[in-house]
């Protein structure tokens, strides 16, 4: 189950067409950054497909980002 202590949700400028990325640090904390360029129901859309990554595990999996991305 993930609760919002488990993330912290950073809005910042991306160059392109970036619409958001997660990381896991050492500390096993998910930080999802949000292009802050995007219209707020992109940004919506965007953590939430970032939040189905960490719900899947994709960071405890061998796929690649393409593998993942095309699910």
């Amino acid at each position: 189950m993930l609760s919002e202590s488990d993330y912290h949700i950073y809005l910042m400028p991306f160059p392109g067409s970036v619409k958001a990325l997660v990381t896991l640090g050492e500390d096993n904390f998910y930080s999802i950054y949000v292009n802050s360029n995007l219209p707020f129901e992109t940004q919506k859309e965007a953590v939430k497909h970032e939040l189905r990554h960490i719900l899947r595990g994709d960071f405890q999996n061998n796929l690649s980002i393409q593998e993942i991305e095309s699910e």
